[in-house]
């Protein structure tokens, strides 16, 4: 097995504790950037400290990063919209902020003008909690990075100004994260692809930690990162792409009557999801499909405390 330094995942929109007062992006007060940042950071300073980051969160892409973490006895590093880099035993509080500009906790809506992705990582990047990296490399071996396309965008550049010793030791994992990294990283992208699924099956919100799981467990205990990178290729020559089923996506109200439908006969939110997705053959992300549960659950106790009050 191969010796790893750390492991590094994003964080997760849902947590063990809900966001402490003011620590939510909603809360926050429309402003420019600059102030936005200043006021977030004052409320970082004054929250309390809470559980450990790497028992903050939850969601599967986290849960499968950190059993990498445990069966490699390594660290956890997370890298966090809202509080920089934070190593895994470092209390913090609850808190709900995103970068995301579609979801409702998205700072980016704070902002008034043009928001800049990157002016704001470099300041909670110097917050109450964060971390630098010369942390995540203080042990000898390789730092495996599990990223999405969004994360993996936001620390380029620090990954970009790392010693080229420690650039050697990063072996990254997530699709198509090659299109936000700079050329002299491109070799540490390790080669997995759709073929993943036959081995490992998943969804690909959790692609990048089933590839960096599956990268643990199999390799050998190599260091060079081209040995690494072509036993990949060989793991991955022996399998195809399994057949990807081709879900036609529905409109909130249009999944919202689906659910009803179902919630006659069936109960529980994972069966219901399993019923949309193998017999309806309907495209839904988890996230989204919670909300809609929940706004269909409601709908139907209230058709039916209508009903009671009718007879």
């Amino acid at each position: 097995m191969k010796l790893i330094a750390a492991v590094v995942v994003p964080c997760a929109s849902k947590k063990r504790v809900p966001a402490a007062n003011g620590l939510s992006a909603s809360s926050l007060p429309i402003d420019a950037q600059a102030l936005v940042e200043r006021e977030w950071l004052n409320r970082l300073s004054d929250a309390q400290q809470g559980c450990p980051a790497e028992e903050l969160y939850v969601g599967p892409t986290f849960r499968l990063a950190r059993k990498v973490a445990l069966d490699a006895d390594a660290p956890v590093f997370v890298v966090s919209a809202g509080l920089g880099l934070v190593a895994g035993h470092t209390p913090i509080p609850g808190y709900d902020l995103t970068l995301d500009p579609r979801d409702k906790q998205s700072v980016a809506k704070k902002v008034r003008g043009r928001f800049d992705r990157a002016q704001w990582w470099s300041s909670v990047a110097g917050g109450p909690f964060a971390t630098n990296w010369p942390e995540v490399f203080a042990r000898d071996g390789l730092v495996l990075m599990a990223l999405s396309q969004g994360y993996a965008q936001l620390i380029s550049s620090d990954l970009e100004a790392l010693a080229p010793a420690q650039q050697q030791r990063l072996r990254l994992f997530g699709l198509g994260i090659e299109k936000a990294m700079p050329a002299t990283l491109l070799k540490q992208v390790m080669p997995y692809d759709d073929r993943l699924d036959a081995i490992l099956p998943g969804t690909k919100t959790n692609f990048a930690a089933r590839a960096m799981g599956h990268f643990w467990r199999a390799g050998p205990p190599m260091t060079a990162t081209g040995a690494d990178h072509a036993f990949v290729e060989r793991l991955l020559a022996e399998h195809k792409a399994p057949t990807v089923v081709h879900r036609p996506r529905l409109d909130d109200e249009q999944l919202i009557k689906r659910i009803s439908q179902h919630l006659r006969t069936t109960s529980g939110i994972q069966r219901i999801l399993r019923r949309l997705r193998d017999e309806d053959r309907v495209a839904c992300e988890q996230r989204r499909f919670t909300r809609l549960y929940h706004v269909a659950v409601e709908r139907k106790a209230r058709r039916g405390m209508m009903a009671e009050r009718a007879a």
